[in-house]
């Protein structure tokens, strides 16, 4: 019962429970056995883990349950099972002492009820013994009973006897208490001093530390008139109080400080903030653990006096007033517990279960204790990517000395019952892994990747901003599919220029080949002249000669044209079959991808069928221009036999028939050559349009990969800022060089290779980078590649034009990020600043609730800014997730109020710290656990945690006296 191995958990509560011995409004009955059977019965059922037995003036009840039944096992066997038995005994009771005070809280206005005598609870330790309180505390506590005029009143000690006296004279004078026993008029009519009671209470060095004042408020605090005569008297009930009992949200609110300006006006006048609890004021069977408006109080503490007090110290975060229990996570992103798995027989590692809070567990040992070597273990076992890929980069130890040890294991229980082991291929679960010194590197160049991860999943979480992004990161995707594709298109097209243009060549000059013609020409008309040819004769052999040319150029550029023709044809058929590919895929995507194009199906559906009708008909309507080009090619064809036949009868004319002829034929090659050069010349020209319109298409696609980065830099920097934090996030477009050195490699980098790429690469041949003229640097160095010739005696065997143009346009863009704390550069803060605001980043994860694993988070962080933002961050986040944490810093555990300390130890390490069994070992618990065992077996049994964490942690003790020296609790 004492205490809980999870440490601080959320339990039901009742401090305010009276027993048949309140004299007054007493409706138990006599009978005790009956009270006893049904109070804890009744616990049971309500689940109540803690009692406040409470009576007036007097501690017959709480000590006749405690003495008589709780400490009497047979008298326990008697009246219950032994289940409920066993419940019984994990049940918490403690005395509560209600006195009625000496003053009088009185107002004119909405206070009227505050006009009558008060009521005050004194809750002592149940450490204490009921005859020592009896002894040492109620019968030193004296009350007035009687005055004479113009003389100090008499006053007694508070004890039964008196109090049965005093009844009895105030019954005697005023004969309406007559009816009533004198005991229960004594106490009704008793009242008592408030200071006197704290002075009594702190003088005596047993119970300095072992009570807590309550004053019961049953109004709200924040409506009531502050301005009456009873303004005083409650500011000093309120200021001497540690607890208040009330169940008003608005009183708990105005007495945590939320209803002033700052928490220091608050202080000034009423003190430190005050917790409120409330019970059931039980005085019936009826109403036992039923408080009103089931408004149950629910503590996150240990079982015992010291786990009590933390809601004084802890007033807003260890008290809850409503009917279910609070701080209820999601149990698949909670562990519940670890544990080691060692069959080596070497007694390295208990197998025993290290129990985890749903709330903040901090891992506390000497050094090489097992601290980092067991959180490590539960991140690798919940994730082993997560944990790999953060350790790599921290170059953070992985104990491979474990890990290939076949005979290790590790396993962890989740809280839905799901257990992983570190040896199993399991499904891996969402963490958070910060190892130690992870934070210092991704501040560095080598940590920038995670950075940026990080950063781009924080952005992520606007999912405006997620799809924007995703769509277009899709449409970089689809422009490097195009860019690479261009860039083969572009190659093979000049290629095929070069060829065509060399065998344009071969074929010989056109003006040398026109030339010569014209010199045959020449020698014909002058073989003609001199044949005897008529003018009419003449005529007709030039038109004949002149209709067999045109024939023979005719037929020339129709066979051009089916060539042409038909690589046109078979081109677009294959664009369109690409392009109806697309669509089909698209139209066949993920089904979050069908989704966005669902409101256009129908539309893609009809593109769809028209791009197949095209596709179909194509080689109908093609077919049908061949054949038309072939019909006329063949009607050429009988001209030119008939022209070719006419031009025969003139030959026999020709007294030089065989020089003519020769004459003729030489006209005929050089015009067939001269016919070759033009029609070789239209296909260079045909190639060279088709090459720049590829090589234009081909800038304009890297032309909107480029813009289509900057648009992503527009939309991460347009919702750069962190919500509630000080961070600000700054995108840029940025250049990966080590990429682009595919591109420089593919030369002999021995000299300046400036001198063939030109001044965008320096001296020491790396590119120069710069977002305002990369496109023209770029474009530039494209137009050096296209001039191939003039570049490749440097560029190196195993590189080609195709692979230098691809890895010169590859995707070397990516988005990186800088952060802004408070309008300072992360890279200019000192180590400590950068790392806060890095851990911030990394915690800022709002929508995440999975747990995080965090070693040492105070390493290069100043004490005062661990003590305060870093504080103050991990007190919050841990309301919403688990957290885990090593370190060795006692305000990093006593400040952040830890939930559960685990305190780990390694056998041999130092002298007289030993373990029981095993080489490691671990205990955890409550820091409020507190105890001193000079016998246990060994180091980690000897002590309380609280004693654990002021003897391994430098400060602990002074971090737990300031945490406790506002609050007058002295040890």
């Amino acid at each position: 019962m004492k205490n809980c191995s999870k440490g601080s958990i959320w339990r039901k509560w009742d401090l305010h429970v009276h027993t048949p011995f309140s004299i007054l409004n007493n409706q138990f009955g006599d009978d005790f056995d009956n009270y006893v059977r049904k109070l804890f019965r009744s616990a049971i059922d309500h689940n109540v883990s803690a009692i406040g037995l409470t009576d007036y003036c007097l501690l017959d009840g709480y000590k006749k349950v405690v003495e008589d039944y709780i400490l009497n096992d047979d008298k326990l066997a008697e009246l219950f099972d032994e289940d409920e038995i066993r419940k019984i005994k994990n049940i918490a009771i403690f005395p509560n002492l209600e006195f009625r005070l000496d003053k009088l809280v009185v107002g004119k206005e909405v206070d009227l009820k505050w006009n009558r005598r008060t009521n005050f609870h004194v809750i002592l330790s149940n450490e204490l013994s009921p005859t020592l309180i009896q002894s040492e505390f109620l019968s030193r506590i004296q009350f007035e009973t009687h005055a004479e005029t113009g003389l100090k009143a008499e006053r007694r000690v508070l004890t039964k006897e008196n109090l049965i006296e005093y009844g009895n004279r105030l019954i005697e004078e005023h004969p309406e208490f007559r009816g009533q026993s004198a005991l229960a008029v004594g106490i009704c009519n008793a009242s008592v001093n408030t200071s006197e009671i704290a002075e009594l209470l702190t003088e005596d060095g047993r119970f300095k530390k072992n009570y807590l004042l309550a004053l019961p408020c049953d109004e709200d605090l924040s409506r009531v008139s502050w301005n009456s005569a009873g303004h005083g008297t409650r500011k000093t009930l309120i200021q001497q109080s540690q607890l208040i009992f009330s169940s008003n949200k608005r009183t708990r609110s105005f007495l945590l400080g939320d209803y002033h300006d700052n928490p220091s006006s608050f202080r000034k006048e009423f003190g430190l903030p005050k917790a409120c609890i409330w019970g059931s004021d039980a005085h019936a069977y009826e109403t036992l653990f039923e408080p009103d408006e089931e408004n149950n109080t629910w503590i996150k503490a240990d079982l015992t006096f010291e786990g009590l007090k933390q809601v004084v110290f802890e007033p807003r975060s260890r008290v809850a007033i409503q009917d279910t229990c609070p701080g209820d996570k999601v149990s698949y992103e909670v562990i519940d517990s670890v544990r080691f798995k060692d069959s080596s027989g070497k007694n390295i590692f208990p197998e025993y279960k290290i129990e985890l809070n749903s709330d903040l567990n901090s891992i506390i040992g000497g050094k090489s204790s097992g601290k980092s070597l067991l959180l490590y273990h539960i991140s690798r076992t919940a994730n082993k990517e997560e944990t790999v890929k953060k350790c790599d980069l921290a170059k953070a130890s992985t104990y491979p000395e474990f890990e290939n040890e076949s005979n290790f294991d590790f396993e962890i229980t989740w809280n839905d019952n799901t257990k992983q082991s570190f040896r199993e291929t399991n499904e891996q679960r969402p963490i958070t892994y910060i190892p130690q010194l992870y934070i210092n590197k991704l501040a560095e160049e080598s940590g920038r990747d995670q950075l940026n991860e990080l950063v781009l999943e924080i952005l992520y979480q606007d999912r405006e901003i997620k799809l924007g992004a995703e769509e277009l990161f899709k449409k970089c995707d689809s422009l490097n599919e195009s860019i690479s594709t261009q860039v083969t298109k572009l190659v093979s097209l000049r290629h095929k220029y070069a060829k065509e243009k060399g065998e344009k060549e071969k074929i010989g000059a056109e003006n040398s080949v026109n030339n010569e013609k014209e010199k045959i020409i020449e020698k014909i008309e002058k073989i003609k002249k001199s044949s005897g040819f008529t003018p009419d004769e003449r005529k007709i052999y030039k038109k004949l000669s002149d209709r067999l040319s045109v024939s023979e150029k005719r037929r020339s550029s129709l066979l051009r044209y089916i060539e042409i023709h038909t690589e046109l044809k078979n081109e677009l058929v294959r664009e369109m079959e690409d392009s109806f590919r697309n669509v089909a895929l698209m139209t066949n995507s993920e089904e979050s991808e069908k989704k966005r194009f669902h409101t256009g199906s129908r539309l893609v559906q009809i593109t769809l069928a028209k791009i197949q009708k095209i596709i179909d008909d194509l080689p109908i309507e093609a077919g049908k221009n061949i054949r038309r080009a072939n019909s006329l090619i063949g009607s050429l064809d009988e001209r030119i036999i008939n022209t070719t036949e006419s031009l025969e009868k003139f030959s026999s004319k020709v007294k030089s028939q065989n020089e003519l002829k020769g004459l003729l034929e030489a006209q005929k090659r050089e015009e067939a050559k001269l016919r070759a050069i033009q029609e070789a010349g239209k296909k260079v020209k045909s190639t060279l349009e088709q090459g720049k319109a590829a090589s234009d298409q081909l800038k304009a696609l890297y032309e909107q990969l480029f813009d289509t980065y900057g648009e992503i830099e527009a939309l991460f920097n347009g919702a750069a800022k962190i919500d509630n934090e000080n961070i600000t996030l700054q995108a840029s477009l940025e250049f990966d060089h080590n990429s682009f050195d595919s591109f420089i490699n593919c030369f002999d980098a021995r000299g300046s290779l400036a001198s063939i790429l030109g001044d965008s690469i320096d001296s020491e041949n790396n590119y120069i980078y710069s977002k305002d003229t990369h496109l023209d640097s770029i474009f530039t160095l494209s137009e050096k590649v296209r001039d191939f010739s003039q570049i490749a005696h440097k560029v190196r065997k195993s590189a080609n034009e195709e692979l230098i143009l691809r890895n010169l346009l590859q995707d070397c863009f990516y988005i990186s990020f800088n952060l802004l704390y408070k309008n300072d550069d992360i890279i200019s803060m000192s180590p400590g600043k950068r790392g806060l605001v890095l851990l911030h980043l990394i915690l800022h994860l709002s929508n995440s609730s999975h747990p995080i694993l965090i070693d040492q988070p105070e390493d290069n962080l100043d004490n005062r800014t661990v003590y305060n933002e870093l504080r103050d961050f991990i007190r919050e986040r841990k309301e919403r997730r688990q957290i885990i944490m090593v370190t060795h810093n006692a305000n990093m555990v006593v400040s952040t109020d830890s939930e559960c300390v685990i305190v780990a130890n390694q056998a041999g390490q130092q002298h007289d710290m030993e373990n029981e069994q095993f080489r490691f070992e671990y205990v955890s618990g409550a820091m409020e656990c507190t105890f001193f065992e000079p016998d246990a077996p060994s180091l980690l049994k000897k002590f309380g945690i609280r004693e654990h964490i002021c003897e391994v942690l430098e400060g602990g003790q002074l971090a737990f006296e300031e945490r406790e020296r506002k609050y007058a609790f002295k040890r």
